[in-house]
Order: structure tokens, then sequence, then C-alpha cells
């Protein structure tokens, strides 16, 4: 495989083991167990949302990758969708049927209560406006 399709393999591995996805669903069939306990949970200021954490993987790698910072990254704008390079981080928006969105991110974003840049990390929800931001 060239470095750019192994990179959007490892995003998408990511994106399906951290998010409410499909995916997500399968994966913990086939390997009970491997979800992060929310109150136990070894992953970096994680909040009431259920993540994946299969073999401990995520969580060491969030452990290992996030940092604190006090300057807040500048993102580039667009309509639905938003990105930086410094460090990686894509957020996009479709507009579902419903009137809601469909927001997909991946990368490291800021979190403004744990002062810092979370990550690696993936999230896919339907939320009732396009996000934006971190």
């Amino acid at each position: 495989m060239r470095p750019p399709v192994l990179a959007l393999f490892a995003a998408l591995i990511l994106l399906c083991t951290t998010s409410r996805t499909p995916c997500q669903r399968i994966f913990r069939q086939r390997f009970p167990g491997s979800s992060a306990d929310i109150n136990g949970s070894t992953c970096v200021n994680t909040g009431q949302d259920a993540r994946l954490n299969p073999l401990g993987i995520v969580c060491w790698l969030q452990r290992h990758c996030s940092y604190k910072s006090g300057d807040e990254p500048k993102l580039h704008k667009h309509d639905t969708w938003a990105w930086c390079v410094r460090p990686p981080y894509l957020v996009c928006n479709w507009r579902l049927g419903d009137g809601h969105y469909r927001m997909v991110r991946i990368g490291w974003r800021y979190d403004r209560n744990w002062h810092g840049f979370i990550g690696p990390g993936g999230a896919w929800k339907a939320l009732p406006a396009p996000l934006l931001y971190y």
C-alpha cells in the first residue's frame, strides 16, 4: 500500500473504533470487553459518550499523544467543513434528510476544558447544526 492509502485505512479503523458507528457495534460483538469503561476509563478527559478501546490501543495513544496548550489553533473554515494542519484535524458535516447534520471528525481536537489537544481520535455524530470548531 502507498502511504496515503495506509493513512486513510488507519483513519477509518480509528474512526470505526472510537465513535458510534455501525462498525463499532460489529467490533463490540466480535471483541467483547474492548469498550472503554466511562467511569474507569484511561482515555484522556473522558466525557459521558461511549468509546471503544480495542486492546487498550486508543486510550494508550491518547495518553501518549495528547498535550496541553493554552493556544487554540486557527481553523481554516469553509461552509460545512474545517481543517487544521498542526496538529492534524478535519471536521466535515453533511445535511441529513431530517434536517440534522452528520458530523465526522478525525485528528487532534482542542478541548477548551482540558486546555489542550486530545488525539488521535475520531467521532461520527448526528447534530442539529454543523460543527465547525474543535
